[in-house]
């Protein structure tokens, strides 16, 4: 099919007669040809070639490697794997109650919200405030 020029579409006529070519196989061959599955099964299989690791995707391997633990367990933190008790379990912690989860989490807000408040007062006090 023709190309028209820059900035026209192509008339009525032309994508007619496109589509007329493509529907009776004139275009010629295909720019990428996939073989069917009779032609896949007789080649034989390619080996997959290992390819080098960066660090991110090494680490999340090592990670990922690691037996998941028991329900109720978690595994310790610290050490340098090496000792005999690096690898053990051990039981996880009482878990807060919902009262004292929201105790401490409106803790942790009013204190952010008394340092910012004594951060404004403060540059206001060095000049950087409203005047």
């Amino acid at each position: 099919m023709s190309q028209p020029p820059e900035g026209t579409a192509p008339g009525p006529d032309e994508i007619d007669r496109g589509l007329r070519e493509i529907i009776a196989g004139v275009g010629g061959d295909a720019a990428v040809r996939e073989p069917s599955a009779a032609e896949r099964s007789r080649r034989p299989a390619q080996p997959v070639q290992a390819k080098r690791l960066g660090w991110r995707n090494a680490r999340k391997a090592r990670r990922l490697r690691r037996p998941v633990p028991e329900p109720g367990h978690r595994p310790r933190r610290g050490g340098t794997g090496r000792s005999p008790a690096a690898g053990r379990w051990q039981p996880a912690p009482q878990r807060r109650s919902r009262r004292s989860q929201r105790a401490w989490t409106i803790t942790k807000r009013l204190t952010a919200l008394v340092l910012f408040l004594g951060l404004l007062y403060g540059l206001h006090l060095l000049g950087f405030g409203p005047h």
